[in-house]
């Protein structure tokens, strides 16, 4: 038989650990009981910027590749499934699993409900690796590799080209909003291709609308004719690995360039994004010679090369092979050079080398190519080029010759691992007759272990915006992380780089030193113009309670930022509403391997440090929020059984409760009545007031 007592113990939760601070004047078994208020009271203290995080997927192996988002704040990832079905209440499931693995996209709403989840594929092996999405009217194009023979059974349409080539291809697709598959075709030769990058642009002049994809090819025979575009850059295979891209219309789906790119050795191409309606791509290459045809396609063998027609662009005049680097990255711009005859042509506007790495496939050291249009669509408005990889510092005694430029936190002095992620960002300005493309920013990231950075995004893309906030995630191997007395400072002592700058962000501090698995990391740089604070770093932390996790892609909007990726073993988990049974949430593995994904919010991120004031008012919880109604109010500002006035009131001011009572912990209240909006709670005695808003959000 059990008594219940008359006390409660004093805890506090950290991720899924509890710790007793007290536990009273007990001698016998001590039975707890966990109920769904201190769920909440777990989930409120984990969450801070974390407003979702779970894994994803069914019985079987599941991963996210990629990710794309709207100003909706829906979400969509792709990746790839082995599962028969996916373990979710609500989805629509469209397709079914045709082979040992499927491409798979999913679908989330604002509110982490899960809409859809399709299955692509085949008898064989098809994995989704990019995708970008159409914010006017839904659409997602969708890129990735097959070795399914039989695609063209899918649906009635026929595809553009309807043959496996090779004993892999590309694939590329288009759905609507909806799921519905409104085109797809396979893409590549007789040899191994995929596509790894896929981006859309929308040009509001003339409402036209392009989707480029780029990947790799290990053989240039088999494929579709070449389209010829006059003015572009145009390359036949070269050898070995070459790199691939192909413009299309984004109404008619009609092909209007296609060419490879790279040198007689191993070039690979690994993102792509897009700069007034033509490519920038970024990928990696073991050749170490640049090709003598200056800004023109290759005619011996040599990486293609342009340094442009201004001096003082950045241009690494030769290949890093220090140590036992066998690759470099590099960054190649096509455009039109702001020529009206020749607008929306593709030539080959600068080609450089970066610096050292080691391998050149997309799911291993991966470089990530973001783009930034301040102030319009043109050439002659500011166009900023973030690029985030993992570069190889093992030197042997050799010069590693990264190219430094301090802009905000900067860390030179490599971590002491074999390799460290990095950030760069240049500026580019088109116009005719000179081109320039100067850099503003490199820095490492990274402390003793291995960090490869997989994820980039800016949150605020193709507008007229002061403030960019760069995010970076990926996979780290650390062996020690920095103290908390050297958070938001570069590290020099091999520390993997920490930072809470306001205090307010969810942080990971278990890493074991004896760790060396893979763990997720995600970072946050500030982009606000002309403040003190433009570049430094604002959070950054290992992310995936333990290992044998990663970070694969992030999206960012003007208001939040999603991270997904795969585990094998743990992951972060907080579930949007605890009170509602649609938002999608599992805290458990339930396959070999699942899907992860996590939505965090920048307005937490970027707000600023607390004054003494404003400490009081962040002991003041109120969680779920956003909440369908009924919620919980918590204090550590106030004492139990202290004489406590609960009001709240609605956005006009009207008061909708008002009650004194006795102060408890977890305060339940219910205000389900109410319509969605924002409503403002207020707790006050004679010594304290504190306040906070709460919104309601009615499916």
């Amino acid at each position: 038989n059990l008594t219940l007592l008359n006390w409660q113990p004093t805890f506090s939760i950290t991720s899924n650990k509890v710790n007793f601070s007290s536990i009273g004047s007990w001698s016998g078994v001590l039975v707890l009981e966990f109920g769904e208020v201190m769920q909440q009271a777990a989930a409120a203290q984990a969450m801070q910027n974390v407003d979702w995080s779970t894994f994803f997927g069914g019985t079987a192996f599941d991963q996210f590749n990629d990710v794309s988002c709207n100003d909706l704040n829906e979400v969509y990832a792709i990746g790839e499934t082995r599962s028969l079905y996916i373990n979710s209440t609500i989805a629509e499931s469209i397709g079914s699993l045709s082979g040992s693995s499927d491409i798979l996209i999913s679908k989330f709403n604002s509110h982490c409900d899960n809409v859809y989840n399709i299955y692509y594929g085949g008898a064989g092996i098809d994995i989704g690796i990019s995708m970008d999405i159409d914010t006017e009217n839904g659409d997602l194009f969708c890129g990735g590799k097959t070795g399914s023979s039989d695609l063209n059974s899918i649906n009635t349409s026929p595809m553009e080209d309807s043959e496996l080539n090779g004993l892999e291809d590309g694939v590329f697709q288009i759905f609507n909003a909806y799921g519905l598959l409104l085109f797809h075709t396979y893409v590549g030769g007789n040899g191994a291709d995929k596509i790894v990058g896929v981006s859309f642009a929308y040009e509001p002049i003339t409402q036209s609308k392009f989707v480029f994809y780029a990947g790799q090819t290990s053989d240039g025979d088999g494929w579709y004719p070449l389209v010829v575009e006059i003015n572009s850059y145009q390359q036949e295979y070269s050898g070995a690995v070459d790199g691939f891209i192909c413009k299309r219309d984004g109404n008619s789906n009609e092909v209007m360039w296609s060419t490879f790119f790279g040198s007689e050795r191993n070039d690979y191409i690994q993102d792509i994004d897009l700069a007034k309606g033509s490519p920038v791509i970024v990928g990696s290459t073991d050749q170490m010679v640049y090709s003598l045809s200056a800004c023109s396609s290759p005619q011996d063998g040599g990486f293609p090369s342009c340094a442009g027609s201004e001096i003082g662009n950045f241009y690494h005049s030769f290949f890093d092979n220090s140590g036992a680097a066998t690759q470099n990255n590099f960054i190649a711009c096509f455009g039109d050079e702001g020529m009206i005859e020749d607008e929306f042509t593709n030539k080959l506007l600068w080609c450089t080398f970066i610096c050292p790495t080691v391998s050149g496939d997309w799911d291993a050291y991966k470089t990530n190519v973001q783009i930034l249009h301040r102030g319009g669509f043109s050439w002659e408005d500011d166009i900023i080029i973030y690029v985030a990889g993992s570069t190889y510092l093992f030197t042997d005694g050799g010069n590693f010759t990264f190219p430094f430029m301090a802009n905000g936190w900067h860390q030179n002095v490599p971590g002491g691992g074999e390799t460290d992620a990095f950030l760069m960002q240049f500026h580019a300005v088109i116009a005719n007759p000179y081109s320039s493309f100067t850099q503003q920013r490199g820095t490492l990231f990274g402390g003793s272990g291995a960090e490869h950075a997989r994820g980039l995004a800016i949150d605020k893309q193709f507008s007229e915006v002061s403030s960019t906030n760069v995010y970076v995630a990926g996979d780290v191997f650390a062996q020690q992380i920095q103290q908390s007395e050297d958070w938001c400072d570069p590290p020099v002592n091999g520390d993997f780089p920490m930072c809470n700058y306001n205090e307010q962000n969810y942080m990971e501090t278990d890493m074991q030193e004896d760790n060396h698995h893979d763990r997720t990391f995600i970072a946050c740089f500030d982009g606000t113009l002309n403040t003190p604070h433009l570049g430094e770093l604002r959070w950054s932390t290992e992310y995936g309670d333990g290992y044998l996790n990663n970070g694969t892609s992030l999206c960012a909007n003007a208001e939040k930022v999603w991270l997904v990726g795969w585990s094998s073993l743990n992951w972060t988990h907080t579930q949007f509403d605890p009170n509602s049974s649609e938002d999608y949430y599992r805290f458990n593995l339930i396959g070999g391997g699942d899907a992860t994904i996590a939505r965090f919010d920048i307005s937490t991120i970027f707000s600023v440090a607390l004054t003494t004031q404003e400490e009081a008012e962040a002991q003041f919880l109120i969680f779920p929020n956003p909440t369908n109604g009924t919620f919980t109010v918590h204090s550590n500002e106030l004492k139990v059984g202290e004489r406590t006035m609960l009001e709240v009131y609605d956005a006009t001011g009207n008061q909708i409760i008002k009650r004194n009572l006795n102060y408890a912990p977890n305060l339940k209240v219910d205000i389900s009545n109410c319509t969605s909006g924002i409503y403002y709670v207020r707790l006050s005695n004679e010594n304290l007031t504190l306040c906070k808003a709460l919104q309601i959000l009615k499916k």
